[in-house]
Parts: structure tokens; C-alpha cells; sequence
């Protein structure tokens, strides 16, 4: 008797998935063992630090949460920004949104915002604030869900691409040619350079968005079936974008 299932390609691509999705979890595990469930934050730390503030959403808004603290242990060793490894996860509504000075949002799949959650984010926008966003595995529902969202918020601004001689492209590290997945490679094989868009408020870049990942670079394992950067890329544009929102 014949038995249904996955075969060949198909069951190939599932097998290596599984196997990449456990081997990039397991840092996670060690994190919790280590941490625990709360936020890595220092309580004596100084208001002046940088904090890594995350906006938490309705959608899956956090499928890589050891992957900042990578991220922040580079930018403490190669910048002078005074991180302690802190991330703050926040609600759009939360009263002290101002108070950061950077936003970055994720996700996989779908999301909606609320009428005031997009006013909030509206108004940090304008005020200053900077938000990167990146389409976690380079999802196409949370690519639709944040241009739909981000249009929402600022319908009079549009999401364009980054020239090759912004200046985010080389506030800190000088990005040129940039190493993507497996996956972007055979899709996309003219794709050479960062593919960066945002939107700019009164000559500043205030939005960045990724449409491929950026948060699996982070973490330093291999997504070879995920639409992103490769690490060192990903960790360098993440840097800039620190930078830049610190420095403009």
C-alpha cells in the first residue's frame, strides 16, 4: 500500500528547513537558561544609553528575539554608542514612545495597526524618531502588511529606494556590494547592492525598510532557504542604521 507524503524536492527543502530552524533556535534556549524570561535590561544603566526599543504589534512581532543582542555586542565593539544590551519590546501606544530615539519592527506574516497606534507612529516619525523595519525570512505577508501600514501613517510620503550614495550607506561602515542568501541568489541574481528603501522628513531619513531580512544575520546562523542578507551585511546596514538615527 502506497502511503501519502512529501517526496523528493519538496521533502529535501523540508528536511534541510527543519533542521536550520533547529539548529538557529538553539542559541535561544541558551539565552532563556542564562536570562530568563524578561527583557535584558540593566536597571542602573543610564538614561543616555542606547536602548533597542522593538514595537510590539498583533502579528508575530518578535520571531528572533536573541538576535539583537548580537547585533548591540557589535555596535558596542566597533562604534562608540553606549549600549548595555539593552531592548526594550513596545507597544505603539506606550506614553513614552518619544523617549527613544530608534524603532525597529518585524514580523512574519500579516499585521494591522489600530487607527491610534498609527497616529502614534505617525507622530514619532515626524517628531525625529527613526524606524527600520525588516521583513523577517523576507516575507511577502509582512512586506504587503508594513507597506500597507506605513502608507496608512504618512499617506502624503512614499517608500523609495536608497541611491548607492545615501549617506546612510556610509555613516559608519561603507556599504557597496553586499552577500545574500542562497535563496536571494538564485531569485534575484542581479541584485549586487543593498536594497534598501525609506522615507525621508525634512531632508532626513526617518524610515528604513528591509525587504529582505536583516534579524537572521544577526543571529549568526545560516537561513539559506530565508530572503536576506548574509551576517556580516546584515549586521553592518543594521549598524549604520544606528548610527545615522543617532547622528541626524
Amino acid at each position: 500500500e502506497e502511503h501519502p507524503g512529501v517526496r523528493g524536492e519538496d521533502a529535501f527543502t523540508l528536511g534541510v528547513n527543519a533542521i536550520a530552524y533547529a539548529i538557529a533556535y538553539y542559541p535561544l534556549g541558551q539565552f532563556y537558561a542564562r536570562w530568563g524570561l524578561s527583557e535584558l535590561e540593566d536597571p542602573a544603566a543610564d538614561r543616555g544609553d542606547f536602548v533597542f526599543a522593538q514595537v510590539r504589534h498583533g502579528g508575530h512581532h518578535d520571531p528572533n528575539p536573541t538576535a539583537f543582542a548580537s547585533l548591540l555586542a557589535l555596535a558596542m565593539k566597533e562604534t562608540t554608542i553606549g549600549a548595555k544590551l539593552r531592548r526594550k519590546v513596545v507597544a505603539l501606544s506606550d506614553p513614552e514612545l518619544s523617549g527613544y530615539p530608534f524603532l525597529y519592527v518585524t514580523g512574519h506574516g500579516d499585521f494591522r495597526l489600530s487607527l491610534d497606534e498609527r497616529n502614534a507612529l505617525r507622530r514619532f516619525i515626524l517628531s525625529g524618531g527613526f524606524l527600520l523595519a525588516d521583513s523577517c525570512c523576507g516575507n511577502l505577508g509582512f512586506d504587503i502588511a508594513f507597506r500597507r501600514e506605513i502608507s496608512a501613517a504618512l499617506p502624503e510620503a512614499e517608500l523609495r529606494a536608497l541611491a548607492a550614495d545615501h549617506p546612510l550607506l556610509s555613516s559608519f561602515y561603507e556599504i557597496g556590494a553586499v552577500q545574500y542568501t542562497t535563496a536571494v541568489r538564485a531569485s534575484f541574481p542581479e541584485l549586487e547592492a543593498a536594497f534598501l528603501e525609506g522615507i525621508e522628513v525634512d531632508g532626513a531619513l526617518r524610515v528604513l525598510y528591509s525587504r529582505f531580512d536583516l534579524g537572521n544575520g544577526w543571529e549568526g546562523e545560516d537561513h539559506p532557504f530565508a530572503l536576506g542578507y548574509a551576517r556580516d551585511d546584515a549586521c553592518r546596514i543594521a549598524v549604520n542604521a544606528i548610527v545615522y538615527a543617532l547622528t541626524h
